[in-house]
């Protein structure tokens, strides 16, 4: 798109470079695998889809492990002056996580091998992704640098690698719905923001692409809150922060990613899909279904208790080795080490286990003192019990049961965290009115009204996490902001009392 960066630096945007790149891809019936360490798929499936339609098992792919070589490192290091980072011609900024394989034998110049992943490109294609060997090297020296590798002495290299540096434009200067904030109707997403990897471009991509609809049609626009998913994260980092490379979503940069997990994904993401329109009819019927049976599941394992007197008291024991004592509810015997759902289904405790329907009170014959102890939560268990059987919702798959598992053993530590967000919600979620003037705000250092005028935050949480805004400067922001506010209600409310007297005496005339 010639004159494209022009156009948008005349619009009065700002724009940057960034550099990224990709490795050789080679014809797999040119390589030798019998010298390389096979490094096979997991054994159990992992779906990325919730939808049991959509799970289709196949047999699975090898990828495979081979290393540099000396030979490797000396083809490179004689002709750094050939790439562009290293001959100069390019200044740009790659990304951290994806180093070049110049760039690691440089940075890394006392190794003497690195690791080479050979992965396949699709099941009907004879393409092979050479994972880590990413390179600015011209095509002729690819190739020479591909065949001293153990297995690929042969290759052939159906594309060659490549770097390439690219102009973007730095997305503070997009709000959290991906709208640009000088040119309303105008969405980007991907590259051109400064991300890297196909997963944040998709993410920028559904999100722009719902905005951009909703904006055309007179609707309120959609934005995901940062402690409810990775896009979250992903958009205020862009919108919040400078970069200073292209920019990768790792889960270390979530605060809350003990809640953000891929088991639970469903769980946060599904109800807000229905409300926009993108989850169809049965879609919604299956997730609250499976909703219905994982809470009915949880209830149960939070009612039904197991007596120190029962047959199960020593099983216990000997797997955990810690008694019961007196009586525990199944979750709590769950959060014990050593204890898993599988384990409890295997003692008979699981749903529609040997045990159903009388494990609510469990104990040896006679054992009143056990049944006095927890008669109030044994009649509730029993309710619960029998609400389980009537329900009649089927068995929890695999995938419900580790996500119920999961809820369960780190409970103490998610209800910390959910209240801990609970807690800042009222002052993060606080908003900013949009015509704020930070350079006419008292008390607030220079650098900070410069890059609240730059980001344009539309929330106090926002603000604090741009770089270069401390906590004091968050702290004369909100006084700012309430002092605003108080002041508006208070004008709107005596024009209101204006209008009323007004329509009082016109009615009296």
């Amino acid at each position: 798109a010639f004159g494209l960066t022009e156009t948008l630096n005349a619009l009065g945007f700002e724009t940057g470079r960034l550099k990224t790149g990709t490795p050789a891809r080679v014809d797999s019936r040119s390589v030798d695998y019998g010298v390389m360490t096979p490094q096979p798929s997991d054994p159990d499936d992992h779906w990325f889809s919730f939808d049991p339609a959509s799970w289709v098992p196949r047999e699975t792919m090898s990828c495979y492990l081979t290393r540099t070589t000396p030979r490797t490192h000396e083809i490179i290091r004689e002709n750094l002056h050939l790439t562009p980072k290293y001959g100069g011609f390019m200044k740009s900024t790659g990304p951290r996580y994806c180093p070049s394989i110049e760039d690691k034998i440089v940075r890394f110049a006392d190794k003497d091998t690195h690791q080479i992943f050979i992965e396949p490109e699709g099941r009907t294609i004879p393409e092979l992704y050479i994972q880590g060997f990413s390179t600015g090297m011209p095509e002729h020296i690819q190739l020479e640098m591909l065949r001293s590798i153990p297995g690929l002495e042969k290759c052939k290299m159906v594309r060659p690698a490549y770097s390439v540096d690219y102009d973007y434009l730095p997305a503070t200067q997009l709000d959290h719905s991906m709208m640009t904030q000088k040119l309303p109707g105008l969405f980007l997403a991907g590259q051109v923001c400064g991300t890297t990897g196909y997963e944040e471009a998709a993410a920028q991509g559904f999100v722009a692409g719902v905005n951009a609809a909703r904006f055309a049609g007179k609707m309120s626009p959609v934005t995901f809150p940062r402690e409810e998913s990775y896009i979250g994260t992903l958009i205020d980092d862009l919108c919040t922060k400078e970069l200073l490379e292209p920019y990768r979503v790792l889960t270390s940069r979530s605060e809350y990613r003990l809640l953000l997990r891929a088991d639970n994904a469903d769980s946060r993401l599904t109800p807000m899909g229905r409300k926009i329109g993108t989850v169809d009819a049965r879609r919604w019927e299956f997730f609250s279904e499976k909703m219905r049976r994982v809470a009915m599941e949880r209830a149960r394992l939070e009612a039904v208790r197991v007596s120190e007197h029962s047959e199960y008291s020593k099983m216990v024991e000997d797997l955990t080795g810690a008694p019961i004592r007196s009586a525990a509810t199944l979750a709590e015997l769950l959060r014990r080490p050593k204890m898993s759902y599988a384990r409890l289904e295997e003692m008979g405790l699981g749903k529609g286990g040997a045990a159903e329907g009388t494990v609510q009170h469990i104990a040896a014959p006679g054992d009143s003192a056990a049944n006095d102890a927890g008669a109030g939560e044994v009649d509730g268990a029993s309710a619960v019990v029998d609400a389980v059987e009537e329900a009649d919702l089927g068995e929890l798959n695999a995938f419900e049961k580790e996500s119920l598992e999961i809820q369960v053993k780190y409970d103490g530590y998610l209800k910390r965290m959910e209240d801990e967000i609970r807690r800042q919600r009222g002052a993060t979620n606080r908003a900013i009115h949009a015509d704020v003037d930070y350079f006419g705000i008292p008390n607030l250092r220079t650098e900070a009204r410069e890059k609240l005028d730059k980001v344009r935050p539309a929330t106090i949480g926002q603000a604090s996490r741009i770089g270069g805004v401390n906590p004091a400067d968050i702290a004369v922001l909100l006084v700012h902001v309430e002092r605003v506010k108080r002041e508006r209600a208070k004008a709107s409310s005596g024009e209101e009392i204006g209008s009323g007297v007004e329509k009082t005496v016109t009615v009296q005339g």
